[in-house]
């Protein structure tokens, strides 16, 4: 099958949003609203130095942003507003936190790491407290 193209005219602006299932396992599980990752992407025909680029375009920003029953995280490329770390990621409750990586992260990586970042999470939280 070909890929279509269309010039309408194109924006540059990507966004998704997906919301998981509440239990992986039960095929009849509901979508859990608390645990969402959604995929923010600004593409221009303009070049933006370390920004990848794909058919002539350059993807000059994005945020995959991850969220999971209160607990945010997101993976950035902004080099705009920091160029001191224009690909950087914002650990999961740590607010405005930034730490630097060294290159690019796509969605896929990104949404592997929030469900590895979940069962250690869900792991950690089902374990009697020591202390106790």
């Amino acid at each position: 099958m070909d890929e279509l193209h269309y010039e309408d005219p194109p924006t540059g602006v990507v966004r998704l949003k997906g919301v998981r299932l509440r239990d992986l396992e039960d095929e009849d599980s509901d979508f859990d609203p608390e645990i969402t990752f959604s995929i923010e992407e600004l593409w221009s025909s303009d070049y933006v130095d370390v920004a990848q680029s794909e058919r002539g375009y350059y993807l000059v920003q994005y945020s995959y942003h991850a969220h999971y029953h209160g607990i945010d995280q997101r993976w950035d490329f902004d080099p705009a507003r920091h160029p001191e770390a224009p690909y950087h990621r914002h650990p999961p409750d740590r607010g405005a936190e930034r730490r630097a990586l060294s290159g690019p992260i796509n969605p896929a990586d990104a949404l592997q790491e929030f469900a590895t970042w979940i069962e250690e999470h869900d792991q950690v939280s089902r374990e009697p407290d020591q202390n106790a």
